[in-house]
C-alpha cells in the first residue's frame, strides 16, 4: 500500500498522510462545444463513467476520438483506460502492479506518456508503446513528476513534487532541467501557437496568478488573477481562458478591460467541477465533477 499512498498525495491536491480510503469521489463528463456567432456553447452533456469511485484525469486521444482517462476499480491500484466517445465502450490499457496517472499521447502519436508509482515509492514518467503498453521505458531525470506537459518531441513541462513544488522544463534529448518557479498549480497548457507555456503562480496566498512563459526566450509575465483560488484550466482554439467555479464554466480573454464571464451553467448536470480537457477539432470538451470537498 505504500506506493498507492504516494499516488495519492500527487493526486489529491498533493496533501501529506492521505490514505486509500480518501479517495475523491469523482466522474468525468463530456459535452459538445462550439462557437456560434461569436459565442461558445456546451451541449449534449453526458456521464462516460458514471459510477462511484475515483475516474479522474482526462485527455483526449484526438486522433482516435477516445478519451484517455485514470480509473481505481476493485480498490486497487490506477490504471488508465480509453473511452470511445463513437461507441460508448470503455477499454482498459493498462495492467500493472503500480499505478499509473495522467495519461497523454506524446506528440509524434507513437507512444503513451503517463506518471508512473514504482513498488519503491518513487514516481516518474515513463513511456509506453502504444501498440503495447507492457514495454514501459522510464524517462531520465523525470524523478518525483507531479504533473506534466508535452511541449515538444523533446521537450515536456513538469511540476515536480518537493518542499516548494518546482516548475521545470525537462530536455529530453540531453536530460537538462531548466528551473522556471516555486509554487505552481498542477495544471500546464499550451498556447494554440505552441509558443507560450499557460500556468499558475501560487506564491500569493490571497491571489494565484495565470502567467505565460514564452518558450523561445524564457520569460515569464502576469497575465490575471485566477478566480476563488482556481488551479485548472483549459485553453480555446481562440486563445481564451476556461475555468470552472461552483459548477459553472467561465471564460476569459487576454483583454486587460475583460473579465471572467459563464459560458455555460452546468450545475444541473455535473455539479461542480475542476479538472478540464479539449478536443477542438473534435468540438468535444470533458470535465472532471466531484463530490464534496474540492480535490
Amino acid at each position: 500500500m505504500k506506493h498507492i499512498k504516494l499516488s495519492i498525495y500527487l493526486l489529491c491536491s498533493l496533501l501529506i498522510n492521505t490514505s486509500f480510503a480518501q479517495l475523491p469521489d469523482t466522474d468525468i463528463f463530456i459535452a459538445d462545444l462550439k462557437k456560434e456567432n461569436g459565442n461558445w456553447t456546451i451541449s449534449n452533456t453526458r456521464n462516460i463513467t458514471e459510477r462511484k469511485g475515483y475516474d479522474n484525469q482526462p485527455s483526449f486521444l484526438k486522433s482516435e476520438s477516445k478519451v484517455l482517462y485514470v480509473s481505481v476499480e476493485d480498490d486497487k491500484q490506477s490504471d488508465v483506460f480509453a473511452f470511445d466517445v463513437e461507441s460508448g465502450k470503455k477499454e482498459q490499457i493498462t495492467f500493472t502492479t503500480e499505478s499509473e496517472y495522467s495519461p497523454a499521447m506524446s506528440p509524434d502519436g507513437k507512444h503513451l506518456s503517463v506518471v508512473r508509482v514504482d513498488a519503491d515509492s518513487s514516481q516518474w514518467l515513463y513511456l509506453l508503446d502504444r501498440n503495447n503498453t507492457v514495454s514501459a521505458k522510464k524517462i531520465s531525470n523525470s524523478d518525483s513528476t507531479g504533473y506534466y506537459c508535452w511541449i515538444n518531441d523533446s521537450s515536456i513541462a513538469t511540476f515536480v513534487v518537493g518542499k516548494p513544488h518546482r516548475l521545470q522544463l525537462l530536455d529530453l534529448k540531453n536530460g537538462r532541467q531548466i528551473y522556471i518557479m516555486q509554487n505552481p498549480g498542477r495544471c500546464m497548457k499550451l498556447s494554440p501557437d505552441k509558443s507560450q507555456l499557460y500556468y499558475v503562480d501560487k506564491n500569493d496566498s490571497m491571489y494565484w496568478s495565470l502567467k505565460s512563459l514564452d518558450l523561445s526566450r524564457l520569460i515569464s509575465e502576469t497575465l490575471f488573477h485566477m478566480p476563488d483560488k482556481t488551479e485548472d484550466f483549459e485553453v480555446l482554439p481562440d486563445n481564451s481562458i476556461l475555468a470552472g467555479v461552483a459548477g459553472r464554466l467561465i471564460r476569459r480573454t487576454f483583454d486587460e478591460s475583460d473579465e471572467w464571464r459563464i459560458i455555460a451553467d452546468l450545475r444541473e448536470h455535473t455539479g461542480e467541477f475542476y479538472r478540464i480537457s479539449l478536443d477542438a477539432k473534435a468540438g468535444l470538451i470533458a470535465f472532471v465533477a466531484f463530490r464534496g470537498e474540492k480535490p
